[in-house]
């Protein structure tokens, strides 16, 4: 039988990073490769650990540190995790990690997690990345290993962090531009992006993408090093630097690239040289070799080899191409147009030159 609204106790929402990281629930944190997120991770894992106050967050921590479950496939506990750990001056004695064969089980049976969460009962569990555990699966079968892993979490008020790429191609809500199944987007009670700031280097800002539960926090900017800096709030947001201050950057680069590869294949050494000068940056540059479908080839093997980018031999890059061309040559006239001509010397001065 329906139950009446009114015999449901209110329940505030408790928070592991207020408006960014919700307690009982699961948050997806997404970007391209290199641009902070598992650096995130161990700063926030550093700081459970410790029982310290979460970034920019107004609220002092509770001084008791809390225990942390790493479930990271692509990160070597003895070589990666723990040296990246001590420098965020975590307490190791908080932080866990499954080892290479329990992820093979988790592989196989997503429930495990929920038995993990429901036994030792941690505060913050990490998995990093999300793809690699139950990114293959069906849309069924993601949905109903994250609403297992909601349920354990809701009972136990942890906070489950997904760590996932954004897609190769950008389009839509943010929300839906990392890899893997929809349902990791439908799933998340709150996302956070994050990219880095080109301009300034190791600099990146994270952002709130979705929030189930109110308002959004406000975009944070941080410095990248062997730790994370926190260095406060920032005016723009991801959605700005990827779809109104990026893509004009993007587009002068495929311009760059369809007129340095229209002749044919360029080294990779070259072409970084040549788009330097051109004004392009590496990552703008990178993002319009996916976009154009550039070809990687690899020339020799062994000690000499080199690599290749070429443009793929298609109808429309060969049609783009043309239009380059075809742009650079008015463009050509019209300079010759816009420049003065020059007095034609006298008989006299030529003589005596």
């Amino acid at each position: 039988m329906p139950q009446c609204m009114i015999d449901v106790a209110p329940q505030a929402v408790e928070w592991l990073w207020a408006s960014r990281i919700p307690l009982g629930s699961m948050t997806l944190l997404q970007g391209y490769p290199g641009c902070g997120k598992s650096s995130l991770t161990i700063d926030l894992a550093a700081r459970v650990s410790q029982g310290r106050a979460m970034p920019v967050d107004t609220r002092p921590g509770s001084g008791v540190g809390r225990p942390v479950l790493f479930v990271a496939p692509e990160d070597a506990a003895e070589s990666v995790l723990r040296g990246r750990l001590e420098s965020a001056d975590a307490d190791l004695s908080n932080v866990f990690f499954l080892t290479s064969e329990e992820v093979d089980q988790l592989r196989a049976d997503p429930r495990l997690l929920s038995h993990l969460i429901l036994e030792y009962k941690p505060t913050l569990v990490v998995v990093d990345p999300i793809t690699d555990i139950i990114g293959a699966g069906s849309e069924r079968q993601v949905r109903k290993a994250c609403n297992e892993w909601g349920v354990a979490a809701q009972q136990c008020r942890t906070a489950i962090v997904l760590v996932r790429h954004f897609q190769k191609e950008l389009r839509g809500h943010l929300s839906t531009h990392g890899l893997g199944s929809i349902g990791l987007s439908a799933m998340a009670r709150s996302i956070l992006s994050i990219e880095t700031i080109c301009e300034r280097g190791r600099e990146a800002i994270v952002s709130v993408t979705k929030n189930n539960y109110g308002l959004a926090g406000a975009h944070l900017r941080f410095r990248l090093g062997e730790t994370i800096e926190w260095i406060g709030s920032s005016p723009v947001g991801v959605g700005d630097l990827l779809g109104n201050s990026s893509r004009p950057r993007v587009e002068a680069a495929k311009d760059t690239l369809l007129l340095l590869l229209g002749e044919g294949p360029v080294r990779v050494k070259d072409l970084k040289k040549a788009c330097q000068a051109h004004g392009d940056s590496w990552a703008s540059v990178r993002r319009a070799k996916v976009e154009l479908g550039v070809v990687i080839i690899r020339q020799g093997f062994g000690k000499g080899s080199y690599s290749t980018w070429a443009l793929p031999e298609t109808q429309e890059i060969r049609e783009r191409v043309e239009e380059m061309r075809s742009r650079q040559m008015d463009q050509l006239m019209e300079n010759l147009r816009s420049t003065p001509a020059q007095p034609p010397r006298s008989r006299r001065h030529r003589a005596r030159t």
